[in-house]
């Protein structure tokens, strides 16, 4: 799972939202930054879903969405 692009887009919009998520993972403004660039899978821990839920009213349906498998033949 990871976020979606509509969740992604609310928290980069939102500093207090952006803020509450760097505090409910305990990390720096600079690790969030990194984390959200990279869309990683720590961005989808009930903490920060909570935070984004709350702040922006979206569902988790609205909120996360399934990873695409990639093929192992490289192509």
């Amino acid at each position: 799972m990871k976020l979606s692009i509509t969740a992604i887009s609310i928290l980069r919009g939102n500093k207090p939202m952006w803020l509450a998520a760097c505090q409910s993972l305990g990390v720096s403004k600079k690790t969030m930054y990194r984390y959200v660039a990279d869309n990683d899978p720590v961005l989808t821990q009930a903490s920060v879903l909570k935070v984004i839920r709350e702040g922006s009213g979206l569902t988790d349906q609205e909120i996360l969405e399934e990873e695409k498998a990639t093929a192992l033949t490289g192509r």
